[in-house]
């Protein structure tokens, strides 16, 4: 189309690359888990969220342990302008994105939102100005992780403004954390959104199930109406 027009030279922004970091000695990724195992839902659902994002995801699915020396290597040999780490940006004995982003001389630009689920993540930027985003290692939370702060430095890489969210009433009404922002699965009905439960941080029954997730704003009681983070058909951690 550029040639029709007579245009010989165009100014062009390159997808972005990310790179994913799945850590847990627990988890596994073929089969049933036994006793004391994880079955990983996190990697398969990301390539499918990183693609619809418009980045891309040249190198696949990486699997580390909970180990402080692999995770900083792992993540010293990215190359991504984003990598993403999931299962160790919580406080607990076995994380270690901390640690690893200080031995990096990392900046923490974000430690913690404060949405429910999806707390305990985190966004840290290199000396050479590339991304480290941590995810929680539960299921649901991840993925709110990922639409909250993933989808916005995707969207800035690019040269993208974010989306406006649109609202919608929620008839039935959804309870309100008193200091935190829900994500509620829902689905979408002529006279609005209906939630549909199964949405602990462990959970991706509700959204797979789910065409959008509602945005609660915190409060005392009940709302009845709210913004919606994602719209129908746009659920690609479904498929």
């Amino acid at each position: 189309m550029a040639a029709t027009v007579g245009l010989d030279r165009l100014t062009v922004i390159p997808k972005p690359t990310v790179a994913a970091l799945i850590t847990g000695d627990e988890l596994v990724h073929q089969g049933p888990s036994g006793p004391g195992q994880v079955r990983d839902a996190i990697g398969p659902m990301l390539p499918a969220l990183i693609t619809q994002a418009g980045a891309h995801l040249p190198a696949g699915i990486n699997h580390l342990g909970d180990s402080l020396d692999e995770l900083t290597r792992g993540l010293r040999e990215s190359q991504a302008d984003l990598t993403l780490v999931s299962g160790s940006s919580a406080a607990g004995p076995a994380d270690h994105l901390r640690q690893a982003l200080t031995a990096l001389g990392a900046e923490l630009v974000v430690d913690g939102v404060a949405c429910r689920p999806g707390h305990p993540q985190a966004l840290a930027q290199l000396p050479d100005g590339r991304l480290i985003l941590g995810l929680p290692g539960n299921p649901f939370a991840a993925l709110v992780a990922f639409l909250t702060l993933g989808v916005a430095a995707i969207a800035r890489m690019r040269g993208l403004p974010l989306a406006e969210l649109p609202q919608i009433a929620i008839p039935g009404g959804v309870h309100c954390h008193p200091t935190s922002t829900r994500l509620v699965p829902v689905r979408l009905t002529p006279d609005g959104a209906v939630p549909i439960g199964h949405d602990g941080s462990a959970m991706l029954r509700g959204p797979a199930t789910a065409d959008a997730l509602a945005v609660v704003t915190p409060g005392p009681t009940k709302a009845i109406a709210a913004r919606l983070l994602t719209s129908a058909g746009t659920t690609p951690w479904a498929g």
